[in-house]
């Protein structure tokens, strides 16, 4: 499928950059652990078969939703996706095959309580978050997930369902400015 982008970020943490090269697998998270606490409040306040689908996504972990980026060079996605610019931003091919199931979401001032699909509504957030220009996958996929594969430390989560992404998808990387202050890379260069 087309898309009218051709390139997708992502912005890690050290740590979720180490997991991606050592086990060819991005984080992904709960729909209900997202930044936004109102993202999905319509749906719990008023339609059953939405909250239902929404409850389907996420049950036992194995349900989730990797997020990207139009833009490589927000400051604000850098600190809070980034560790504070101690991670990088990767690149991906936006029309690999793997990207079928992208899906920009929507922007509104007012959370609408109906659309199309269950994925129109759970494609929107409010306005207040335009500055991230995000685009989401959903996943449904078991055999996929992993769980602390890679621990690090300053890894404070003590569990992460991650995704197999192929490596070909990958078009650049971007250090960020404080990459080189991570605990991890100064306990190597001691030793």
């Amino acid at each position: 499928m087309q898309k009218d982008i051709n390139t997708i970020n992502r912005y890690l943490s050290f740590a979720d950059v180490c997991r991606l090269f050592s086990n060819h697998c991005i984080p992904m998270s709960a729909p209900f652990s997202q930044n936004d606490p109102f993202e999905f409040s319509i749906i719990l306040d008023d339609d059953d078969s939405l909250y239902e689908a929404v409850i389907k996504l996420s049950e036992e972990s194995k349900h989730g939703i990797t997020c990207y980026s139009e833009t490589a060079t927000n400051l604000l996605l850098w600190a809070h996706y980034a560790d504070k610019h101690k991670g990088v931003v990767l690149g991906f091919d936006a029309n690999h095959s793997f990207f079928e199931n992208l899906k920009r979401v929507k922007y509104v001032d007012r959370m609408e309580q109906h659309g199309s699909s269950n994925f129109d509504i759970i494609l929107q957030k409010s306005d207040n978050w335009i500055y991230e220009k995000e685009w989401r996958q959903f996943w449904e996929a078991p055999n996929d997930y992993y769980d602390d594969l890679v621990k690090l430390p300053g890894d404070n989560r003590e569990h992460l369902s991650l995704k197999k992404i192929p490596m070909e998808t990958i078009t650049e990387l971007i250090y960020g400015i404080r990459y080189w202050d991570n605990e991890f890379l100064r306990k190597m260069s001691i030793n």
